[in-house]
């Protein structure tokens, strides 16, 4: 999904999920390359889902991936 079909509200929370995976990422002293290993996916797609101008909306199966490498054990994250 591109970020222009979403509406302001979605792209806030889009936006404050983006922010957390990256505190919490570097809370943890983990390098996106690690992170990328540790969840499957690629760099490259972490690095879009972090932008704050980016267009990535991440998947369901996506932010499980992060947050299982992130060693999330429940869902932590605030949509708002």
């Amino acid at each position: 999904m591109n970020k222009k079909y979403l509406n302001d509200a979605e792209l806030s929370a889009r936006d404050n999920v983006a922010r957390q995976i990256r505190k919490i990422k570097e809370e943890k002293g983990m390098t996106i390359t690690q992170l990328a290993n540790d969840s499957g996916l690629t760099s490259g797609h972490l690095c879009e889902i972090y932008r704050a101008d980016g267009d990535k909306i991440p998947s369901f199966r996506s932010m499980i991936r992060i947050f299982n490498a992130l060693g999330l054990k429940e869902i932590t994250i605030r949509w708002k």
